[in-house]
């Protein structure tokens, strides 16, 4: 299946390092799901018309977009669900160890937030390994 965009790069107001990363991300989940051929053109025709009408929203808005119809075409509601569920368990094994470091640090809310910051750059997405 072809996976070139048919919009010019007069109408694009998308980056495209964006359009690329959300463009790849669809294209493992294809394979990980083993999306039919019609859905695939179905969803690609909207991830067209998607970016073609973006130019007025941000790459999470656009994210959202995309992954709602995505997961309707396909009728999965949550296409990282897995994943989530295997961070959650290490996230509960790591807690144990970074409890106790959180209190005992100069600056628990500090060493909290560091934490915090760390587990949220997580994107299941734009990393190929995770799926």
């Amino acid at each position: 299946m072809n996976t070139e965009t048919a919009i010019t790069k007069e109408q694009k107001m998308v980056d495209e390092k964006c359009e690329a990363c959300f463009l790849k991300t669809y294209m493992r989940l294809f394979q990980k799901f083993n999306v039919s051929e019609k859905q695939q053109h179905d969803f690609l025709d909207f991830f067209n018309q998607t970016m073609q009408n973006a130019s007025e929203l941000s790459s999470p808005e656009i994210q959202r977009i995309l992954s709602k119809t995505f997961c309707s075409i396909i009728h999965v509601a949550d296409p990282f669900f897995e994943e989530k569920k295997s961070s959650n368990c290490i996230a509960l094994e790591l807690y144990k160890t970074w409890k106790p470091r959180v209190i005992e640090a100069s600056s628990p809310f500090d060493m909290a937030l560091r934490l915090s910051i760390a587990g949220n750059v997580m994107d299941y997405g734009a990393s190929s390994n995770l799926i």
